[in-house]
């Protein structure tokens, strides 16, 4: 919905003061995202695709394109064939792409979906890096409650299509209330734990 590719039932978004159904692109311009896994050219380099992508945005320069490849760090391998890269790196090279835009909001679904353990640790310390150093929000999808844990500071439980929970981190981890998954929804147990 934060993306427009679904419309919402009811309520209103809105995405840096500009709301989604009636200025989509104003909206879309505040937020950069990647929805599963990043779409590349693997025949072309790294470079190359961001280039292309690039082009599709106002006023994404060279400098802007350096600046984000070496946020990510990926200067030593940007003008390689993606088809040689890592999962990790090809999703490093996505959030580049994703950056290119200037976005104020940036959301990730499911980023350390994939990767080998210290693959994971990177991205996790790389998505703190972004929030806390270059003060972008961002947004996490996942179904790995001990990853959302160790990288992100509020938490939001969404059963249904329903909120039914928002807290800091460490408010949900002080209450004595369980998260149990049955099948894809959420049950919040209060003042006992379920195992």
């Amino acid at each position: 919905m934060l993306v427009g590719l679904i419309k919402p039932s009811s309520g209103t978004i809105e995405i840096g003061g500009y709301n989604v159904r009636k200025n989509f692109t104003k909206a879309m311009s505040q937020m950069g995202c990647i929805v599963e896994n990043p779409e590349l050219y693997s025949y072309l380099t790294g470079w190359e695709n961001l280039e292309h992508f690039g082009r599709m945005l106002p006023e994404v320069d060279r400098a802007h394109m350096n600046y984000v490849v070496e946020l990510v760090r990926l200067d030593e391998r940007i003008h390689d064939r993606v088809s040689t890269y890592s999962l990790g790196m090809r999703q490093r090279l996505g959030i580049a792409q994703a950056l290119l835009g200037k976005p104020k909001v940036l959301i990730l679904d499911e980023p350390t979906n994939g990767l080998d353990p210290m693959g994971i640790r990177e991205m996790r310390n790389f998505i703190r890096y972004l929030a806390e150093e270059e003060g972008l929000t961002v947004l996490v999808s996942s179904h790995l409650l001990s990853e959302i844990q160790l990288m992100c500071d509020r938490v939001a439980i969404i059963s249904k299509g329903s909120v039914i929970k928002v807290d800091y981190v460490e408010n949900l981890l002080a209450l004595q209330e369980k998260v149990i998954w049955h099948a894809n929804r959420v049950i919040l147990r209060k003042k006992f734990w379920v195992e």
